[in-house]
């Protein structure tokens, strides 16, 4: 599926990644995926694991995916 991010969005997925596990390599994979004009490609499985951290309610990985791809799955399903 193809997403089209805002700048903003673009900021709250280039944030930097510290530490190792799977939101962080998440992260990681979607920012080098994430073209310069926003546009960014992304796996059903990917989709899935963005979906899932999305619907956590704490935490920085859960807030940075909801701040870039809220308002795209939020189209999605409406």
């Amino acid at each position: 599926m193809i997403f089209q991010l805002k700048p903003a969005e673009m900021d709250a997925l280039n944030q930097p990644v510290n530490g190792k596990g799977g939101f962080q390599n998440l992260t990681l994979t979607l920012q080098s995926q994430l073209q310069s004009t926003g546009s960014i490609e992304i796996k059903d499985a990917q989709l899935g694991a963005v979906l899932r951290c999305i619907g956590y309610t704490s935490g920085g990985f859960e807030g940075r995916f909801r701040n870039a791809f809220g308002r795209s799955v939020a189209e999605i399903l409406a």
